[in-house]
């Protein structure tokens, strides 16, 4: 369990990174979506296959943008979100793509703060069931 929530706080990490990512570059360079993807690096993105699968679309983003949320691990408000984010982008006009991608990665901080504030009670109360469990295989063993 605390593995899985470890790997959804790096994928969400991630993903707000890649995000920050274009928005910078749309914001301030203008550059085509498909270039954005091409220069960008992430070693987890890269691991689960997300940018090798948006990378290799290169008509329109948007069509692998639905596939690839399939590999990461977040929870279904998260895929809800990025999902609708997936369906405009490069769709929209420069300053509402640019505000959809400040709205998308305010909620996508949100989550992060959520989870990182929920993770350490879990470790501790796993950490706690593990030396319970094995005080008490320890005590029939005897």
């Amino acid at each position: 369990i605390c593995e899985r929530e470890k790997e959804r706080l790096i994928a969400l990490e991630s993903i707000i990174d890649l995000l920050s990512f274009v928005s910078r570059r749309v914001e301030a360079e203008r550059m085509p979506l498909y270039l954005i993807f091409c220069n960008y690096k992430n070693e987890y993105l890269e691991s689960v296959g997300f940018l090798g699968l948006i990378r290799s679309c290169r008509g329109g983003v948007e069509g692998a943008w639905e596939s690839a949320l399939k590999l990461l691990p977040v929870s279904a408000e998260v895929a809800r979100e990025l999902g609708y984010f997936g369906k405009t982008l490069g769709l929209l006009a420069h300053a509402d793509q640019t505000e959809r991608i400040k709205a998308c990665l305010s909620f996508l901080k949100d989550e992060r703060v959520t989870l990182m504030q929920t993770l350490p009670p879990r470790q501790k109360s796993i950490k706690s069931v593990s030396v319970l469990c094995g005080s008490l295989l320890a005590i029939i063993l005897i």
